[in-house]
């Protein structure tokens, strides 16, 4: 059995997304994106092989397209939505089916009320996972449950993008 301490129990419970409409209606500069990126998401970070989020790994978003282009070197709240959608999902999808992820479901309904919806969802997950209704520390989960719900979570969005998209990896399935 492992015991989380305290500091990390504290994150869990205060992790809270801000929801698109809260988020700055200004816009930002490279670093201020990078620092609210980082703080919104900061249960993601707590790794010690975590790799931090640089200007580089925003500019390669920009030229790969995943991301718009900053006006004038400044960014503005879809933008910065969006950086956040990548940053939680690059952990375990490709930059590529991030792309077809933010292309193909969350821009084809409303941007705003998916992102909420998106938001909504992580918060709820991690402090399920980690903590009990009344945001105590469970004692331990099913390691194996977690991964393969995991593995099958991540075929599931990856089958849904393939449809989506009109191919199937394997011919012999169509």
């Amino acid at each position: 059995m492992f015991k989380i301490n305290n500091q990390i129990i504290n994150i869990i419970k205060d992790f809270k997304m801000t929801k698109y409409e809260d988020l700055p209606s200004f816009d930002l500069y490279v670093d201020q994106l990078i620092q609210i990126v980082q703080e919104e998401l900061k249960p993601f970070f707590l790794l010690s092989n975590s790799q931090k989020l640089t200007t580089s790994m925003v500019n390669n978003y920009v030229k790969s397209n995943v991301m718009d282009k900053p006006i004038k070197k400044k960014y503005n709240k879809e933008q910065l939505s969006t950086l956040i959608l990548i940053t939680s999902l690059k952990s375990v999808f490709s930059i590529d089916e991030i792309d077809q992820f933010i292309k193909q479901i969350i821009n084809n309904e409303d941007f705003q009320n998916s992102y909420n919806k998106f938001c909504i969802s992580l918060e709820t997950s991690i402090k399920n996972l980690f903590l009990n209704n009344e945001y105590k520390v469970l004692q331990e989960k099913n390691s194996i449950d977690i991964i393969v719900n995991a593995v099958v979570s991540k075929l599931y969005i990856q089958l849904k993008l393939e449809l989506l998209k009109g191919d199937f990896i394997n011919e012999e399935f169509r």
